[in-house]
């Protein structure tokens, strides 16, 4: 009875995290390795992580290179191309390359109000590609819009007709189809009415991801591993914490 009790332990327990090492040239010897990973012990695992771009490999994370850490079990990891990676309408872009459009003075810019399109992404900055696959002219706060003919800026949302920013419902107020995104806490309770979100009790730092967090509104969950030099847990924030400090940094809202 006692060996089936540990074995049921063994199996919910969680793997140890990783310690991680910042350590640039990971690699002396090869410089597109962005991570390795050294196993200490069966319960200590070491991760030494870089970054993609040396003096042999320039500006490597700005043309579109990445380390996926979290997609793979090799030991060693090397940038690699992203090729989902491209800037958009508005972004500074230099290389027409990994522009989505092209290149004007410095910037990436879309397709312009009448051309054709396929997606709000090929068109350019305030406009939409519309019913008939032409980029138009988007509304803005306060004007009329139809999430089907007259679309918004894509800040914006579609609410009982007229664009309204997110954000913009007060608390206590049901914020209709547009959901949490709407409220001003950005947070619902079951009862789909805006209310100021759970915040975390305890400490955000722990031993391991065996640890439950605990939030204000009696929800539980267990802490995952950070990327902690000593292989800590975390418990990320409630959200509203998260909503609170958005709002100090920005200062928006």
């Amino acid at each position: 009875m006692a060996l089936a009790w540990m074995c049921a332990l063994v199996l919910v327990s969680a793997a140890p995290c990783r310690h991680f090492i910042c350590k640039d040239p990971v690699d002396p010897q090869n410089p597109e390795v962005c991570a390795e990973i050294v196993k200490k012990s069966p319960s200590q695992w070491l991760e030494y992580v870089g970054k993609c771009g040396t003096l042999s490999l320039p500006l490597l994370i700005d043309k579109g290179y990445i380390c996926r850490m979290s997609e793979t079990d090799d030991l060693t990891m090397k940038c690699l191309t992203n090729p989902e990676y491209q800037k958009l309408p508005g972004q500074k872009c230099t290389d027409a390359s990994l522009c989505q459009g092209k290149v004007e003075n410095g910037y990436c810019r879309g397709k312009k109000e009448g051309e054709t399109c396929e997606h709000h992404l090929n068109c350019d900055v305030g406009l939409r590609c519309g019913t008939e696959l032409k980029c138009e002219q988007a509304s803005v706060e306060g004007e009329f819009c139809d999430s089907d003919t007259k679309l918004c800026q894509s800040y914006l949302y579609c609410k009982e007709g007229v664009c309204t920013k997110f954000g913009s419902v007060a608390n206590d107020a049901p914020p209709g189809k547009g959901g949490e995104e709407l409220c001003v806490s950005h947070h619902t309770d079951k009862n789909g009415v805006c209310r100021e979100g759970p915040t975390l009790i305890g400490p955000n730092i722990v031993d391991s991801n065996d640890n439950k967090c605990v939030y204000s509104d009696a929800e539980e969950n267990y802490a995952t591993c950070g990327f902690h030099s000593e292989g800590k847990a975390i418990c990320r924030p409630g959200d509203g914490e998260m909503m609170s400090e958005w709002k100090n940094v920005s200062g928006r809202l």
